[in-house]
């Protein structure tokens, strides 16, 4: 019987949603069932998450809102933007037949707030990527790239610096210790405006002076003695690009535009 057959009958038999969550290198399979399932080999973890209607949020952008324990992947957007977004897939399962599914809703998170311990996540579908700006490319003296994107062609494991770190309010101090590296090799401001990762955690640089690195926000499980992964900021210029990556061979930006426009202020 298709699934077709099985969505048009009068009395509906048992169905279960599961929930795909990705980003490179890391996925997170979850089901509002209430038992973990195991589908095509892959368990799929009975967790208390449930969804709203889906909804247009513009033009043929579909929107769900998700709501779930504040645990990973959510803990990505709590208190900042992650780098790279996490990709959603809910799909619809009948339980007599866990080979036939349908694919009800394909996107990505867009943002998520806490509240009492629960997060809810505003997911839009794959067609929110046809409202981004073009050109992407813009006129300006700055990098129109972003630092180990695939057109910076730099990798981010190449600059993982893992130290172990006493926590400061919304500090973290790196200390001496086996397979740790002091922030303070590198010169004041290296990981100004970058990142550090814990536990799948982001939070991002707004300070580095010696062996302090002033957090925008604090990790809320990061306690002293943990190994953080920290990567260097990029301010986009090309002086940065060449002498910090040795990347000017790939920087997008037009350095040498004129401050004033010719047509307002004449050329002289």
């Amino acid at each position: 019987m298709s699934f077709e057959t099985k969505e048009a009958e009068q009395e509906q038999r048992l169905s279960a949603e599961l929930y795909l969550f990705t980003v490179p290198g890391s996925e997170w399979r979850w089901t509002s069932y209430e038992t973990d399932l195991v589908v095509s080999g892959a368990t799929y973890t009975h967790k208390p998450i449930k969804r709203s209607e889906f909804s247009v949020a513009q033009k043929e952008v579909a929107k769900v809102r998700i709501s779930a324990p504040v645990v990973d992947p959510f803990t990505r957007y709590i208190a900042n933007t992650p780098v790279i977004p996490v990709s959603v897939a809910i799909k619809k399962y009948y339980l007599d037949d866990l080979s036939d599914s349908r694919l009800l809703f394909s996107g990505k998170i867009r943002n998520v707030t806490a509240k009492d311990n629960v997060a809810e996540a505003e997911c839009l579908s794959k067609e929110y990527q046809l409202q981004r700006v073009i050109p992407r490319v813009l006129y300006q003296s700055f990098c129109n790239r972003e630092l180990f994107d695939e057109r910076c062609g730099k990798a981010e494991v190449d600059y993982e610096h893992q130290a172990k770190v006493n926590v400061v309010g919304s500090s973290i101090i790196s200390v001496e210790g086996l397979g740790s590296q002091l922030f303070s090799i590198h010169a004041d401001g290296y990981f100004k405006g970058g990142y550090v990762v814990f536990e799948g955690d982001i939070r991002y640089v707004i300070k580095h002076e010696g062996d302090n690195l002033t957090l925008q926000v604090p990790f809320s499980e990061l306690q002293s003695g943990d190994i953080v992964s920290a990567y260097p900021g990029c301010d986009k210029s090309p002086e940065t690009c060449s002498t910090k990556f040795n990347n000017l061979a790939n920087f997008l930006g037009m350095p040498y535009i004129p401050s004033k426009s010719p047509i307002i202020y004449s050329i002289r």
